[in-house]
């Protein structure tokens, strides 16, 4: 729902699209690495270790990149129907 609220019109398709190959795409490579991952270091140890990888990401993420860190508080109201 956010990325509906926050992406323009024009560009809603294109927006979805990445959301949609994120869901299809990443998500089952990951747990591939993941999987191949644990049955080296165990499964504990490679879920944290993924964890803790994407926390550093998204704390990266937050504090370098301007195009996120603009975005407080931007979600724009829904069109009435």
């Amino acid at each position: 729902v956010l990325v509906q609220l926050g992406t323009e019109e024009r560009y809603r398709g294109r927006v979805y699209s990445v959301v949609m190959l994120t869901i299809t795409g990443l998500i089952p490579l990951g747990g591939f690495t993941v999987g191949s991952l644990g049955s080296l270091i165990g499964v504990d140890r490679a879920l944290m270790l993924g964890g803790g990888l994407l926390a550093l990401l998204g704390v990266f993420v937050a504090l370098r990149v301007d195009a996120v860190r603009g975005l407080r508080g931007t979600v724009r109201e829904a069109a009435p129907v």
